[in-house]
């Protein structure tokens, strides 16, 4: 038997550290977040050079962490309720994430997105 490897398509789901070009852009984000217009310029670098970068494309469900806080760098994102109903749309520079009282709904991408994700913690 001959040894056969088979290759499978898959969705990156870890990213890289994140490079010099994404990082920059990934401070341009935060400074135009008015999430982030209380956190000093050093602050808002210090959580830039710390972030996951995940791409997504049209349709995915973003799995949201209730540690995390998510910021859409590109795109499009819905939240919906179990209902299916539309709560709320993200688009670029918005923060989402989710708490005890919203861990049914679903973000939803309405297009190819790229998402920032940063850890609670480092907020602080």
């Amino acid at each position: 038997m001959a040894n056969l490897i088979l290759a499978t398509p898959q969705r990156e789901i870890f990213m890289p550290k994140v490079d010099e070009e994404e990082n920059s852009l990934s401070l341009q984000i935060l400074k135009k977040s008015t999430f982030f217009d209380k956190f000093s310029e050093d602050k808002k670098k210090e959580i830039s050079e710390d972030l996951e970068i995940i791409s997504y494309v049209k349709n995915d469900v973003i799995d949201v962490n209730i540690d995390n806080l998510y910021i859409v760098a590109e795109g499009v994102v819905t939240e919906k309720n179990s209902n299916k109903n539309v709560i709320a749309y993200y688009g670029a520079s918005q923060v989402f994430n989710i708490n005890n009282e919203t861990l049914a709904h679903k973000f939803i991408c309405e297009r190819n997105s790229k998402i920032f994700i940063v850890k609670q913690d480092k907020l602080k």
